[in-house]
């Protein structure tokens, strides 16, 4: 496998458990402040894989791990 030379690694946070009109999220988004802290619970953590040339396409779970107490 050839890597592109710009990539830049990064975490992406995610919406998955249902649709949501983009619309809706980025009317949302845009009445939070950008210096105002963002607190979310997180109880696992997925490295994801995807076909970046399929706008929408499925997304597959490569590794899981639960985080907290038993994590």
């Amino acid at each position: 496998m050839i890597l592109n030379s710009d990539y830049l690694p990064h975490v992406t946070v995610g919406l998955y458990a249902d649709a949501w009109p983009a619309s809706e999220v980025l009317a949302r988004l845009a009445d939070c402040p950008a210096e105002a802290p963002l607190w979310c619970l997180v109880e696992r953590v997925s490295l994801m894989s995807y076909e970046p040339a399929e706008i929408g396409g499925r997304l597959a779970c490569m590794a899981s791990h639960p985080l907290g107490a038993g994590g």
